[in-house]
């Protein structure tokens, strides 16, 4: 703070000054206290011992006062300031009458009185850097403690769209490890503060952001060459957030965690639990079969079993959902191509049902033995002949069967199924470069491709966007499901083979086997439950409908939370899924994250 100001300006500054700095310093120390709490949370799931916790929990606790004491002394510096521009004439006048009233800096870092470039401990910052966009001769703002105190961190006062009547009040941003970013600027109307939050948005788009009432694609010309080109202003990914529910984030954020914390300490458990059964269950294996090498296969074909299992029923789950969207006729064209496939077997071909395993592959009997035969190697054990092989027998395009299925849910003929999927393979069109010649779909086959995909029959969403992922992730699972059955199947025969190289075990051994099999497979149930999955989950509504969501996933293998943050506008599919990556993020930085939009909410 600049103590040899003379002008009412540059005291004005100095006062800005330090309540920014003040306001920094707060949210530093605050960010320590969050992540010296988010590892006492994760220590203690280490089972470290309680009275260490107690000291790191101590620490937490002194670096949260010491924040509480810096905000309090940012709202005295900001008071100060006010009252300042309540009487600037006469402190004016007092001041240049006076003559310079000191001639020391002083740092609000530390405290210590020295002779400094004041650069050195904070940025300078003049009048028209903290006002920004006042006009002087407004009755309202203009001067006032509000208006000084607007930190426009984003820079994006010039751009914001507003409404009549709104008035811009600061901004704010975080960054997560991936270059995407929350975005968030304080707007404030009629009715009071809202907060419009952007999430995702790529730090390269930062610029085009402004705001929620804004189109969603902006029509730009490029200075260059002056071609016309479109650039995403991210107004769907913006929620419009009420103050109030901005000031509640924080602790609804830490109910999130708290919750994902126990949840992830039960995981922990289980996966303990589950590697101990894993050392036994191997040593009761090794009992039964002569090699090492059977023992382990063994317990691969039996996890590679349960894992077909699941796998399998959750793609039937979503073919169930997109036969929901056909309409009564195509319904019955689908479940009819359904049951011939089926008679081979539904999750897997059945033995003796070669004849009808071969018609849905779409290759002779004697073909289909010699699939099968190269899918019981591993990928990486195939030679290059039998890779060659298997890639011929099965084909870049459907069987038949599924391709009929395919192209009633894309609302085509079977002939221009086969057309979109040509196209679709020789990929997205590319220009010719200096290095590279040109790629993919010719302008004449895309804007075809364009118009099969886009047909209005077969299932549908709300959407074409909706609609084009409905099919895109239909066609991704239906193919799934065909390889998995080969390979299940596959491992099917490798599991009779073994089972006749196994040697009885006494009856203690056995029962124990069968006990440590039964305890192993609910560890895993419960495990597959929770592992990857949604396990605490806050909506924060939006005035315009769209809304803040952030979710707390289960880590798989070891354990862990990963937190994300995405905006589900009113439009978007009804898994809540946008087709976009979210902002991730720790525990820490949602912290982090809810009290930066608290802050904009409350004028901090």
């Amino acid at each position: 703070m600049n103590l040899d100001a003379t002008g009412p300006d540059e005291i004005r500054a100095a006062f800005g000054q330090a309540a920014e700095a003040a306001g920094e310093r707060s949210q530093e120390v605050g960010g320590i206290a969050s992540v010296l709490v988010e590892a006492a949370d994760r220590y203690e799931t280490l089972q470290m011992h309680p009275s260490t916790l107690g000291h790191l929990r101590d620490a937490a606790t002194a670096f949260t006062t010491a924040q509480g004491s810096l905000s309090a002394a940012q709202e005295q510096l900001t008071a100060t300031l006010a009252d300042f521009n309540a009487h600037d004439g006469q402190v004016a006048d007092a001041t240049e009458a006076g003559g310079t009233r000191a001639s020391r800096e002083i740092s609000a870092a530390s405290g210590e009185a020295f002779v400094a470039n004041p650069a050195n401990v904070f940025k300078e910052i003049t009048v028209n850097d903290m006002i920004p966009n006042v006009d002087p001769a407004a009755p309202a703002h203009a001067g006032s403690a509000d208006a000084l105190r607007i930190r426009d961190l984003l820079r994006v006062a010039d751009t914001m769209v507003l409404r009549d009547g709104e008035n811009f009040a600061g901004s704010a941003s975080v960054r997560d490890g991936e270059g995407l970013m929350v975005l968030a600027a304080a707007v404030d109307t009629a009715d009071g503060r809202v907060v419009h939050v952007a999430v995702p948005v790529p730090e390269e788009s930062k610029a085009d952001w402004k705001g929620a009432h804004t189109t969603a694609q902006e029509s730009r010309i490029d200075p260059e060459d002056g071609d016309t080109y479109s650039v995403n202003t991210y107004s769907d990914a913006t929620a419009i957030i009420g103050a109030d529910d901005v000031a509640e984030l924080p602790a609804r954020v830490d109910d999130v965690i708290a919750q994902a914390a126990k949840v992830d300490r039960e995981y922990r458990q289980l996966i303990r639990k589950s590697d101990r059964l894993h050392k036994e269950r191997l040593q009761l294996e090794l009992a039964r079969f002569a090699d090492a090498a059977d023992a382990a296969l063994q317990l691969r074909l039996d996890s590679s079993e349960r894992q077909h299992y699941r796998c399998q029923q959750r793609r039937w789950a979503y073919v169930q959902d997109c036969l929901d969207r056909l309409g009564p006729d195509d319904r019955a064209g689908y479940e009819d191509l359904q049951r011939r496939i089926a008679a081979a077997g539904v999750d897997r071909f059945e033995p003796g049902r070669e004849d009808l395993a071969a018609e849905v592959c779409g290759l002779t009997v004697r073909e289909y033995r010699e699939l099968v035969d190269i899918r019981r190697k591993p990928r990486h054990a195939r030679t290059r002949d039998e890779q060659t092989r298997h890639d011929v027998l099965s084909g870049d395009r459907k069987p038949l069967l599924l391709a009929e299925q395919a192209a009633i849910i894309h609302g085509l003929s079977v002939d221009e199924y086969r057309e979109w999927e040509a196209l679709t393979n020789l990929g997205e069109p590319r220009t010719a470069g200096p290095y590279r010649s040109a790629r993919g779909r010719t302008p004449e086959q895309q804007a075809r491709y364009n118009m099969l995909q886009s047909s209005p029959r077969g299932a549908t969403g709300a959407t074409p966007g909706q609609t084009m992922q409905i099919r895109s992730q239909f066609d991704a699972y239906q193919r799934a499901h065909h390889s998995d059955k080969l390979t299940w199947t596959a491992e099917r025969l490798e599991r009779a083979e073994l089972a006749a190289r196994a040697r009885p075990l006494d009856q203690v051994d056995a029962a124990r086997l069968k006990q440590v099999i039964a305890e192993y497979d609910k560890i895993n149930d419960r495990c597959e439950a929770l592992g990857g999955e949604i396990t605490a989950r806050v909506e924060i509504p939006g005035h315009h409908n769209a809304k803040l969501v952030v979710e707390a996933v289960q880590r798989e293998e070891d354990g862990g939370v990963d937190y994300q943050v995405r905006c589900v506008p009113p439009n978007a599919a009804e898994d809540g899924s946008l087709g976009d990556d979210p902002y991730r993020t720790t525990a820490s930085g949602l912290r982090k994250l809810a009290k930066t939009l608290a802050n904009l909410g409350i004028g901090r």
